[in-house]
């Protein structure tokens, strides 16, 4: 089992250390865990990170729930409803605006190499606009236009095209995860603090967190083996479903805009490193913000999956 951040009252650990403590193994004890007080699970689902598959896993699972949960009054919904597992698009900040006490709930979510996440996110978009129809017409006017943006540009090639996807890149790349995963108030100190006072602010939330798995790492199944200890479920029988995109855009095909934003996602990119435990100190000197983003680069190269893809014909507009 591949190593992912724990975060409880005497700081993180391993989750292999958490089944080691806890003689406990999901293949060898599924449905039978049980514990004297059942906890709830709060999963913070950043999009395409694995999120649909434990979601799909849970929602066969016969207990309350409260799924697709991404606004403040959704999440006090849920939360008044004493839903045991509630889950969404909704972002660290929800959660620091909610008037509901929610200290009895395990924070957790997945995370995944920014490259990939972004090129699915925009192949995911690509097939929105293919699908047509009353799809298409379930998103805004904004994202139709992001969609047929995306689509143009890079289906004739032409650099000025990829220009106008400033937004675009700036909803679903620029300090995307740091927007999710950290309250504002942290993350506006982050952006203007040294890099080992960043470094200290990201570790107090980091603490809120139960689990912050890593796709790359199986951290979809690590999650569930999580929720199935917490709440006590078997999901040896489900059927999980995967919200999966066609390969229409390459990493090549973006390679520069995609590159300079992620350069520029400084606080992401010490997040990233520091759930990954990926050493952000060089030689033991104090590291710069370029260190930081550097060595991100080079662990966001070096992890990304889209780098050798083969990519499809773009569809018609």
């Amino acid at each position: 089992m591949g190593s992912v951040l724990i975060s409880d009252a005497n700081g993180c650990w391993l989750l292999n250390d958490l089944v080691r403590k806890h003689s406990w193994h999901p293949k060898l004890n599924a449905g039978s865990v049980h514990s004297t007080q059942i906890m709830a699970i709060l999963f913070l689902h950043i999009p395409k990170a694995a999120g649909t598959y434990v979601d799909s896993c849970v929602r066969q699972a016969n207990i309350r729930s409260a799924h697709e949960v991404s606004n403040v009054n959704a999440l006090s919904a849920a939360i008044n409803a004493k839903s045991s597992y509630i889950a969404g698009h909704f972002v660290f900040e929800h959660l620091t605006k909610v008037a509901e006490d929610w200290s009895d709930y395990k924070l957790v979510t997945l995370i995944r190499n920014p490259i990939d996440r972004f090129l699915s996110d925009a192949n995911y978009h690509v097939e929105i606009l293919k699908r047509g129809g009353d799809f298409l017409r379930k998103h805004s006017d904004y994202w139709q236009k992001m969609i047929c943006m995306t689509h143009a540009a890079i289906r004739q090639s032409q650099p000025d095209g990829l220009v106008e996807l400033d937004h675009l890149h700036d909803i679903m790349l620029n300090e995307y995860l740091a927007m999710r995963m950290l309250p504002q108030s942290t993350l506006e100190l982050v952006k203007s603090s040294s890099v080992s006072e960043a470094s200290m602010l990201i570790d107090e939330t980091l603490k809120s967190y139960k689990l912050v798995g890593v796709v790359e790492k199986g951290g979809a199944g690590q999650l569930l083996d999580t929720v199935s200890m917490e709440l006590g479920i078997d999901f040896a029988d489900s059927k999980p479903n995967r919200n999966s995109s066609v390969n229409y855009i390459s990493w090549a095909s973006i390679d520069a805009k995609t590159v300079s934003t992620l350069r520029s996602s400084r606080v992401s990119n010490l997040l990233y490193l520091k759930i990954l435990g990926e050493p952000i100190d060089g030689d033991h000197v104090e590291p710069s913000w370029d260190h930081v983003n550097r060595r991100a680069m080079d662990v966001y190269m070096q992890t990304s999956a889209y780098m050798n893809k083969p990519v499809e014909k773009l569809p018609d507009i």
